[in-house]
């Protein structure tokens, strides 16, 4: 537009630039020279609407209406009523994209005059039609999103991409204001950039995110007249939506990584500790050979550690899988989780079989005999680890673990409860917020490890629920009970 006034301003005759939206046209800009037309009228026309001024020269409201909307020049006469007599005068109608008329008028004179005046009009319209036409197709071009706004955010003028970034013709965002179209909103977005660089004169950035969840890093250039009074902005988007979630993968990345480092060493040298700690302990007694069975308790507490060490071997493996994986990648069928179950128990039984670890279920009394679910063999995972868990943070000499099976219904559909109770030490308030999630400085700090992390991922996975709670109310230090809620399937 500001080119299109310059243009005007540079013309001897009198000019209006007129913009079209909608079939509804209004005066925008005069030049200095409109005043000498009609019998020296005074009137601005600067803001007035094409029906207001069509009152008076119907011709010129139906010719600006035509020469936008066939996209053409116009010439023609036109006569007003001076009393006493008529004048006539020439008009040229120019159209200039996205929606602008320039109407020059002279007052009526000899015809080879107009007819030369009209000319050097017609091949300076070109010109700037031309330049025009330029600096649209290089807007074109590029696949930042550029719109020109008033100060009330109606978008005056935008280019392809920003569009094709709403599905729609550039031209059908003329007239609507930047904060419906891209964020349905009726009120300015918060911390608009566009808002703050209008009020402050400066170019503003920022990072803002759309109802429909793209991101967007946006810049407002504020836009001034020749007497340097702002009069909109305009605004420059990068969808950098991609770009964003691939630093949250990254960062995700970084730290399961860092996680998985950090736990290992920390528990791989924790059981390598104990492994030491038992074997110089072994020598010790094995010189006097008079404690036979300390020997096996030490044996024992070796064999303990290198279980603990293949189980968390094998965590940080199926973890990175799972992590890797997407669901399409992993198989799911109907499975029978009691066999899953048993075959946990027969597991832990075996490997702490000098140990005294009791292990209790309500198996035998449930009327089923297999419960189907969907999911697959990571079940064992489920149950291995959370045995694990009971039996290595217990301090009792007999570590009691209690397994109850219910099936209960909700909104309709039936579900099975698997509930671990155990006499351990227990788990605080604070750590049961977090105890499965990959919070490192929680894990160094209770020495849950992996096991519970990719407990609750498998379970997730399987539609189920998992969370924890005292085995007694009001006191932690009396052990823990762990609870999943599965979803049935039919068998």
């Amino acid at each position: 537009m500001i080119e299109l006034k310059k243009f005007l301003n540079s013309c001897p005759l009198p000019g209006f630039l007129f913009q079209i939206n909608d079939r509804e046209g209004r005066c925008v800009y005069s030049n200095s020279n409109h005043s000498s037309l009609f019998n020296n009228d005074k009137s601005n026309y600067t803001g007035k609407s094409l029906k207001e001024i069509g009152r008076k020269f119907p011709s010129i409201q139906k010719n600006v209406i035509s020469c936008c909307k066939n996209s053409q020049f116009i010439s023609n006469e036109l006569s007003s009523d001076m009393g006493d007599h008529k004048k006539c005068y020439r008009t040229a109608y120019s159209f200039f994209e996205p929606n602008f008329v320039i109407l020059f008028i002279q007052e009526f004179k000899e015809k080879s005059s107009f007819e030369n005046l009209k000319e050097e009009i017609r091949e300076k319209s070109k010109k700037l039609e031309r330049s025009e036409k330029e600096k649209a197709i290089i807007l074109k071009s590029i696949s930042q999103l550029i719109a020109f706004q008033d100060k009330e955010h109606k978008i005056i003028w935008a280019n392809k991409a920003s569009g094709d970034s709403v599905g729609k013709n550039s031209k059908d965002l003329v007239g609507k204001k930047c904060h419906f179209i891209w964020n349905n909103s009726e009120d300015p977005c918060q911390y608009c950039p566009v808002e703050k660089c209008i009020s402050t004169g400066e170019v503003i950035s920022k990072i803002q995110e759309t109802y429909d969840g793209r991101v967007w890093e946006l810049k407002g250039y504020p836009v001034k007249d020749e007497g340097g009074n702002i009069i909109g902005a305009v605004e420059v988007g990068d969808d950098i939506t991609e770009f964003t979630q691939i630093q949250l993968d990254l960062k995700k990345a970084y730290d399961t990584a860092s996680l998985y480092k950090d736990i290992l060493a920390h528990d791989i040298n924790n059981i390598l500790q104990n492994l030491q700690g038992s074997l110089e302990l072994s020598e010790m007694t094995i010189q006097t050979l008079k404690n036979k069975q300390k020997i096996i308790e030490f044996f024992n507490i070796m064999k303990e550690q290198i279980l603990r060490g293949k189980n968390l071997v094998s965590n940080v493996h199926k973890l990175s899988l799972i992590e890797d994986s997407k669901d399409s990648d992993i198989d799911f069928g109907k499975v029978d989780l009691i066999k899953y179950l048993r075959d946990a128990i027969v597991f832990i039984r075996h490997s702490f079989k000098n140990g005294k670890v009791i292990i209790t279920t309500n198996l035998d009394d449930l009327e089923q005999n297999r419960i189907i679910v969907h999911g697959n063999e990571l079940f064992s995972n489920i149950f291995e680890n959370l045995l694990l868990n009971s039996i290595q943070h217990n301090t009792n000499k007999t570590k009691l673990i209690n397994i109850i099976l219910s099936i209960f219904e909700k909104d309709g559909k039936d579900y099975i409860k698997l509930q671990i109770v155990d006499n351990g030490v227990g788990i605080n308030d604070k750590m049961k917020k977090n105890i499965f999630t990959g919070n490192l400085k929680l894990k160094k700090e209770s020495g849950l490890g992996l096991g519970l992390s990719l407990v609750r991922k498998i379970v997730l996975m399987f539609g189920g629920e998992i969370w924890v709670e005292n085995r007694i109310e009001d006191d932690y230090t009396k052990g823990s009970k762990f609870n999943i809620n599965l979803p049935l399937s039919e068998s």
